[in-house]
């Protein structure tokens, strides 16, 4: 399998005993797939955190939603000059005060939004940007989403093209494009829980290129819950929250070895602790 030989490349960390695994290369594929998901996801619950906090029409309404969601994140409302409009603009930082996310929601006034987003990790910054209509429905229709990677705000240089902008961004950094798609709101949890379906590629930033094609065939239910740094501070005003969010569901996975073609297929089904991979006639575990 070259394009187990090409995910082996940008190798994941394992520990000894993922060697004996024959699904090993649908797990690290799987592993890329779920960052830049998760980045996704996390963006789709903040905007309807945002969402909620802006559609209150008293103090008192926006103030219960504050208290509710943003322990450690900051609203700030910015003039876009150049287009004459206002904007928002969200900051989600960690419990170290270091900025995870930064979040700019427009046309907040109308039922479609465009959302643009920096995410910060170990992999660099990569920016995300979405299309959303009838955010005021329990549906809503993700018609565009994509990400990308511009010039970085810490390693200043002269040139900025694609070629260099990979260069500083982890082998494990990824481009993600979407199709539409569907996210459905549930009334389960205070905090942002829905179910996602649709179909999407990743590409590597790194040279050789690998693809990855992701379906999902099951929807995806994802719940996102705050993650307080001591459990016994939860009733604690001064309690320094961030939000984790978690999924289960089906999906189908295609690596593609963009070198020579070659694909390899995974079909992959996700528990709360367990990642259940199958390959031809190969299935394996894999704990979260």
């Amino acid at each position: 399998m070259v394009t187990a030989t090409l995910l082996a490349g940008c190798q994941w960390e394992e520990e000894d005993y993922d060697q004996w695994h024959k699904t090993k290369a649908g797990r690290t594929a799987y592993l890329y797939m779920e960052t830049n998901m998760k980045s996704l996801t996390n963006i789709v619950a903040y905007t309807q955190m945002f969402r909620q906090y802006i559609r209150q029409t008293t103090v008192e309404g926006r103030d219960s939603v504050n208290a509710l969601y943003f322990r450690n994140i900051k609203i700030l409302r910015e003039r876009d000059l150049q287009h004459s409009q206002f904007f928002y603009n969200m900051l989600v930082k960690n419990e170290y005060g270091q900025i995870l996310y930064i979040i700019s929601f427009f046309n907040t006034s109308s039922t479609d939004w465009k959302i643009d987003a920096a995410v910060s990790s170990g992999d660099g910054k990569l920016y995300y940007h979405l299309q959303v209509k009838d955010v005021d429905s329990n549906q809503w229709t993700i018609e565009k989403s994509w990400s990308d990677a511009k010039e970085s705000t810490v390693v200043k240089s002269d040139s900025t093209d694609a070629t260099n902008v990979c260069n500083r961004l982890s082998r494990k950094a990824f481009f993600m494009k979407n199709k539409p798609l569907t996210v459905t709101w549930s009334s389960y949890s205070d905090y942002p829980h829905f179910a996602l379906k649709g179909e999407g590629e990743l590409e590597s930033c790194a040279t050789p290129q690998l693809k990855l094609l992701y379906s999902i065939t099951q929807p995806f239910e994802v719940i996102t819950l705050p993650k307080y740094l001591d459990a016994k501070n939860l009733r604690s005003s001064d309690a320094n929250q961030t939000y984790v969010s978690s999924y289960e569901g089906d999906l189908r996975l295609i690596a593609i070895d963009t070198i020579d073609r070659t694909t390899d297929t995974y079909d992959i089904t996700l528990t709360y602790d367990e990642i259940y991979i199958k390959m031809n006639d190969i299935k394996e575990s894999w704990q979260r």
